[in-house]
C-alpha cells in the first residue's frame, strides 16, 4: 500500500474511533463502542505508521476468488437439493484443496448467509456433520 493511502486509512479509522469515543461519552451506561487507546486514535489522526500498521494487522483480507472458489464448492447441493450433504465435513478436504483456510471459509459462509446466498445449503450445516462454528451463521456476533 502507497504512502498516501496508508495515510488516508490512518485518518479514516482515527475519525471513526474519535466518533466512536464521543458516542461512548454520550451513552455511557451502554457497551463501549470503541475499543483503543487514546494513544492509538492520536497516532492515526496524525499519520504514525507504526500505529497504522498495527491497526491494518486486525483487517482481515478475503480475496475474491476465494469466495467465488467457496460458492462454486456450494453450486452443486444448490442446483440440487437431493444431492447429499450431511454438512462441513462433506467438503472440508475441497475447500482446503482449494488453499482457503478454515477461518477464511467460515467468514465466508457468514457472508454468504448474511447475503442471502446458498441459504438451503447452509441451513444443512446445522448438524453434526459439521464442526460448532459451521452450524448457525449469525454475523451480528462479529458486527
Amino acid at each position: 500500500m502507497d504512502q498516501e493511502t496508508k495515510k488516508a486509512f490512518g485518518l479514516l479509522l482515527g475519525q471513526m474511533f474519535r466518533i466512536q469515543k464521543k458516542l461512548d461519552q454520550v451513552h455511557p451506561n451502554e457497551t463501549p463502542l470503541c475499543q483503543v487507546e487514546d494513544g492509538t486514535i492520536y497516532g492515526l489522526l496524525n499519520g504514525m505508521e507504526n500505529v497504522i500498521n498495527q491497526q491494518m494487522d486486525h483487517v482481515s483480507f478475503i480475496p475474491e476468488d476465494s469466495i467465488r472458489k467457496m460458492g462454486e464448492i456450494l453450486l452443486p447441493y444448490l442446483d440440487d437439493p437431493n444431492k447429499p450433504f450431511n454438512g462441513y465435513y462433506d467438503i472440508q478436504n475441497k475447500v482446503e484443496m482449494l488453499g482457503i483456510s478454515r477461518n477464511d471459509a467460515v467468514k465466508i459462509l457468514h457472508y454468504f448467509w448474511e447475503t442471502d446466498q446458498f441459504k438451503p445449503v447452509l441451513k444443512k450445516m446445522d448438524t453434526s456433520g459439521s464442526p460448532g462454528e459451521f452450524r448457525k451463521f449469525d454475523a451480528k456476533r462479529y458486527i
